[in-house]
């Protein structure tokens, strides 16, 4: 989206001058402040090629003015609807922006990084950056999910359709999900199953555990991609709220609003689960395998 207008560049991302990765970067998103830093909006070219791609136009909400009293971190505030609706928002573009930050990490393993490496050969320094890739998952990206703006968006949420709800149990549940076995153990058995990739590439020819490492690492990409599919749903389904009955939201969001929260922790827990024993049963099936003489 630039300026309001909405522009789907599924063509054209593949004859950007400037490259896939700086689209991928914004999509889903208001492009306007990258658009215009780098002066576009003064190049009529540019806006006459953009016009080509033109879907549409963002409709502005007519929220009213309803507002509630939030208990954050911080102490009380007193929040409108349009404020809380914006909340929504933010949260779903930093899922967004997470998002095509791991596209754009994830795009790496399947490309040559040199000229004698094929597409999908399992090499050293890709096991490597894949294995940071998914470290920052099981971290700072399951950590901000789940994280202060979660909280502060659980707040104001509350104190417009539940003021009654507990903040300190919101916060708890978060905790003990992200202290929890499942997210230790994924951690772990990354820590094993990288050292692991990183010593079977080592050789000079290919090992026959190489094309089950290569699934392995497709699986937990495809699992990262399913659980951040899965949270946008339930955050759409949020903002649906606010599409559909704008000014009257306050009487018809409350049961859909509130479910988010627990559902994100849902996606997390089962995504936590999944993906240990997806690196477990990667690791003992290559580790069983014999190499080709």
């Amino acid at each position: 989206m630039i300026r309001g207008q909405v522009y789907d560049l599924n063509e054209f991302i593949h004859l950007h001058p400037g490259g896939a990765k700086i689209l991928i970067s914004s999509a889903g998103m208001d492009a306007t402040t990258a658009y215009e830093k780098v002066e576009h909006h003064l190049n009529s070219e540019v806006h006459a090629m953009l016009d080509m791609y033109k879907m549409g136009s963002v409709r502005r909400l007519e929220l009213g003015s309803a507002w509630g009293y939030a208990l954050t971190p911080a102490g009380p505030k007193v929040v409108s609807l349009a404020e809380v609706y914006r909340a929504w928002v933010r949260f779903l573009y930093r899922v967004v922006e997470l998002e095509n930050a791991l596209v754009n990490d994830f795009s790496v393993h399947g490309l040559p990084l040199t000229k004698q490496e094929q597409p999908d050969e399992v090499t050293p320094l890709k096991s490597a950056l894949f294995a940071e890739t998914i470290d920052r998952v099981l971290g700072s990206v399951i950590e901000e999910i789940l994280g202060k703006d979660l909280e502060y968006l659980w707040c104001v949420t509350t104190g417009l359709w539940a003021p009654d709800r507990s903040l300190s149990l919101h916060i708890e549940s978060n905790k003990q999900l992200l202290e929890g076995a499942s997210r230790v153990r994924a951690r772990e058995q990354l820590k094993t199953w990288n050292d692991q990739l990183v010593a079977r590439s080592m050789g000079d020819k290919p090992r026959a555990g190489d094309l089950a490492i290569g699934r392995g690492q497709q699986a937990l990409e495809q699992q990262v991609t399913t659980l951040l599919s899965q949270i946008k749903g339930h955050l759409c389904a949020a903002l649906k709220v606010f599409e559909v009955h704008e000014a009257d939201s306050l009487e018809h969001g409350s049961d859909t609003l509130l479910a988010v929260f627990p559902g994100i922790r849902r996606e997390v827990a089962g995504f936590l689960h999944g993906f240990y024993r997806t690196m477990a049963a990667t690791h003992f099936a290559s580790h069983d395998e014999k190499e080709t003489p």
